[in-house]
C-alpha cells in the first residue's frame, strides 16, 4: 500500500463560516485524501514533513468542492477518486459514496452494508 503523501499534489479550501480548513490531495487517477482541520493548519500538519507539493486545487475537484461547501447543489461522488487504504477501508468509503447528500445512515447500517456487521 503506498502512503497516502504519494501524491501528485496537496492544496487547501478555507471554510471561514466554520473556521475549518479543507484539505485534499490527488494523483493522476483522482483524490486520494480529503481532510478536515482546523484553520491555518498546514500542508506539513497534515500529510508530514515529506508532503506532496502544495499547489492550486486542480480542476474538477477544485470548483466542485468549493461549490458543495457554498450549498450548491453537485454530486461530488462524481469525481474521481484514488484512496490510500485497506480494502476495509475502501469499502465503508464505497457505501459512504453511495449515501445521497442529506441522507444519514448509522454506523450500523453502513456495517451492515458491507457485511462486516462487527
Amino acid at each position: 500500500m503506498r502512503p497516502a503523501w504519494a501524491s501528485m499534489g496537496c492544496g487547501q479550501v478555507d471554510v471561514p463560516a466554520v473556521q475549518a480548513r479543507l484539505w485534499a490531495a490527488w494523483t493522476d487517477q483522482g483524490l486520494s485524501c480529503l481532510s478536515w482541520t482546523a484553520a491555518g493548519t498546514s500542508a506539513a500538519d497534515v500529510f508530514g514533513s515529506a508532503h506532496p507539493p502544495e499547489l492550486a486545487i486542480p480542476e474538477p475537484y477544485g470548483g466542485t468542492l468549493r461549490a458543495y461547501l457554498a450549498g450548491q447543489s453537485v454530486d461530488p461522488t462524481s469525481l474521481p477518486i484514488d484512496p490510500v487504504g485497506t480494502p476495509f477501508q475502501r469499502r465503508v468509503w464505497d457505501a459512504l459514496r453511495r449515501i445521497a447528500r442529506g441522507e444519514v445512515r448509522s454506523y450500523a447500517a453502513v456495517a451492515n452494508e458491507i457485511g462486516s456487521p462487527r
